[in-house]
């Protein structure tokens, strides 16, 4: 029960800071890879085992990914520009997994050494 809320705040976590650094803060900078990362590694270290920070951090990144390019998305309405633009998406949510992970693993590798 306590990893699914993990999985859940860190899907959650994902959606509030794709859509602050698109919109907000950080907007069109290098900068909001800071908070992201921040958060990717606490993440990891709330993280029990190698298998829930995998979840967590996929849960995290992919929703990051995703809300980030949708939010920030400001184009034409039509429909085939938007469904380019949810190719877009799932491809820079995927990318978003590659790193929550190597990030998380490093926080839950610590939390591992600390113990």
């Amino acid at each position: 029960m306590r990893e699914r809320n993990v999985f859940i705040i860190a899907a959650a976590l994902g959606i509030v800071w794709g859509i602050i650094s698109s919109r907000l803060l950080f907007v069109g900078s290098w900068a909001s890879l800071i908070p992201w990362s921040v958060t990717a590694f606490l993440i990891g270290l709330e993280s029990r085992t190698w298998k829930h920070t995998l979840a967590n951090e996929a849960g995290y990144g992919f929703f990051l990914g995703v809300a980030f390019i949708i939010a920030g998305y400001s184009g034409p309405d039509a429909a085939d520009r938007l469904r380019g633009v949810f190719i877009l998406a799932f491809i820079i949510g995927l990318a978003g997994i590659a790193c929550a992970i190597v990030i998380g693993l490093i926080g839950n590798l610590l939390r591992k050494r600390s113990e």
